[in-house]
């Protein structure tokens, strides 16, 4: 673990050697309810006075949720899919809104994902969809916009502005391949590379708290304080007015629905 912070906080150097600062945010997947695990997140991020973003499962979220982050002003909710259901084939990599899905079908659950977020988070719900598995079919992310949504998140891709924004997370430290586990250092700063080469300036941190082993958690804390102190890096959230401007413009009320 040690090691990978080291790596990771060698090439934060280098970037402050050149003069250069970059924005981090954090989005964490997965969220349905209160758990001791996201008790231990959000304990992290308000230490790091880090603001987090929560990618829900609407069709997943129970009432602890939006309990449990009443006051809270640093955490915003993104939407995850609809039920993070795994509908591609046997043979195609997994994803919730795949080619292989009627568009119809997949614009009410996306619809109706955002406009159930908005009634029980309200304005702490943004208009930004994350796709389950950081897959989603072009005809799918063509149909967002019209559904209300302003931004799109999913993973390694470059950022860019509207109508639809692109603000996908870079930095993931798990070992998906392997023992689910952190992934080597060499791995870690290879993908942090790949977002600052293409010139990200808003670089995505990604976390899935209900799947945490101890030596995660220890890197995400340390994490959290290297993205609080280092001179390269601004840990920020993301906001309404940060959204409409990567998106070019405040949205058109009747898009919201619900969330108007």
């Amino acid at each position: 673990m040690t090691a990978a912070l080291d790596a990771l906080a060698a090439r934060f150097d280098r970037l402050a050697d050149a003069g250069r600062v970059v924005d981090l945010w954090w989005r964490d997947d997965d969220a349905v309810e209160a758990t001791p695990a996201l008790d231990r997140l959000l304990g992290l991020a308000e230490a790091a006075r880090w603001p987090v973003c929560l990618a829900v499962i609407p069709a997943l979220a129970r009432p602890s949720l939006p309990e449990r982050l009443a006051g809270r002003d640093d955490v915003t909710v993104l939407v995850h899919g609809w039920t993070h259901a795994n509908h591609a084939p046997p043979h195609e990599k997994t994803a919730e809104f795949g080619a292989h899905r009627a568009v119809a079908e997949m614009d009410r659950e996306m619809r109706d994902g955002r406009d159930r977020l908005a009634s029980a988070f309200g304005e702490r719900a943004l208009p930004v969809f994350v796709p389950p598995w950081n897959r989603i079919a072009p005809a799918a992310a063509a149909a967002l916009p019209r559904l209300g949504y302003r931004a799109l998140s999913c993973f390694g891709g470059a950022e860019h502005g509207g109508p639809l924004a692109r603000l996908d997370a870079h930095l993931d430290p798990v070992d998906w391949r392997g023992g689910r586990s952190l992934a080597r250092p060499d791995a870690l700063t290879a993908q942090l590379d790949r977002a600052i080469d293409r010139g990200v300036t808003r670089i995505g941190f990604l976390t899935h708290h209900l799947m945490f082993d101890d030596v995660l958690w220890s890197f995400v804390e340390g994490v959290a304080a290297l993205a609080a102190d280092h001179p390269a890096t601004r840990p920020i959230g993301l906001s309404q007015p940060l959204i409409d401007r990567l998106a070019g413009g405040a949205a058109d009320a009747s898009l919201l629905g619900a969330a108007a």
